[in-house]
Order: C-alpha cells, then sequence, then structure tokens
C-alpha cells in the first residue's frame, strides 16, 4: 500500500488493483486466439520508426478515484513504456478517460 512513498487507502489499493486486472482481462481476450474468429479488432503494432500509445482508466463512481494506465509499444510489439497514475476528485468514467488521454 506504499508506492513511491506515497501511503494509500485500502480503497485506493483495491482500485488500482482492479484497474491492473481489467488491463490483464482485456490483453487476454485480445490476444486470445477465440477474438480473432469473433471479428473483434486485434491490436497491432505500428508501423516501423513509430511509437503506439495505448491507454485506458478504471473508475469507482462511490470513491471518485480513477486508476490510468498508458503502455508505449514500438512496431515490434515490445513495451517501451508505461505507467500507472492515480487521480482522486474524478467527476465520471468519461473524465477519467480524458486524464488517461491527457
Amino acid at each position: 500500500m506504499l508506492y513511491e512513498g506515497i501511503k494509500f487507502s485500502m480503497m485506493e489499493t483495491l482500485g488500482f488493483l482492479k484497474g491492473c486486472n481489467q488491463e490483464i482481462n482485456r490483453h487476454r481476450e485480445i490476444h486470445s486466439p477465440l477474438s480473432s474468429s469473433l471479428g473483434n479488432e486485434v491490436w497491432k503494432p505500428p508501423d516501423l520508426g513509430f511509437t503506439k500509445i495505448n491507454f485506458d482508466a478504471a473508475f469507482q463512481n462511490e470513491t471518485k478515484i480513477a486508476i490510468t494506465a498508458i503502455l508505449a509499444r514500438n512496431s515490434e510489439g515490445n513495451i517501451v513504456g508505461a505507467e500507472t497514475y492515480l487521480f482522486r476528485d474524478v467527476r465520471d468514467a468519461f473524465v477519467a478517460e480524458a486524464k488517461a488521454c491527457e
């Protein structure tokens, strides 16, 4: 419950873990062989010389806490950067997604 010198409450930690779990599940859905047969769009790496940045947010309406995750990948699909952020007093899920994009 301590990250980069900042102590988080149990609710904040659980929100963070919930967001991580959602990202893992989304990754599994995107990369499973079954998903491509269902017609879902599969993540594709960027062209050579480019970096693709993907982001998402998990939002808890009760606590108004959002956890965002950002991944940067190169043309080989390798992760070259990743970051998560915790935001408090977030109005709604749309604002949480906008903060992730920002």
